[in-house]
């Protein structure tokens, strides 16, 4: 199997969310720059594969939002973000 990733340079804005205790926290909004369709499936592909498809796969991949920002942001109704260290771009 090949894995080609023809990634587009992705952009960013500061943007400030809290936590569920009120506390600011940085993030950073994805304003352009998000995977095609093809390199979503791609990588689908990819990790199905590497796994022997043995993993169970649960959404698309993206440049929106990481674990951090899921786990108790999005997850609870709020925009998709980054939350941590800016994404490599």
């Amino acid at each position: 199997m090949t894995y080609i990733h023809a990634q587009a340079q992705q952009t960013y804005t500061s943007t400030t969310v809290y936590t569920p205790a009120n506390t600011p926290v940085n993030a950073w909004q994805l304003v352009a720059g998000e995977m095609t369709q093809d390199e979503k499936n791609d990588l689908k592909n990819y990790w199905l594969y590497r796994y022997n498809y043995r993993i169970t796969y649960k959404g698309e991949a993206t440049h929106s939002y990481n674990c951090h920002a899921y786990a108790w942001h999005v997850s609870e109704g709020g925009p998709n973000v980054w939350i941590g260290l800016k994404p490599y771009v």
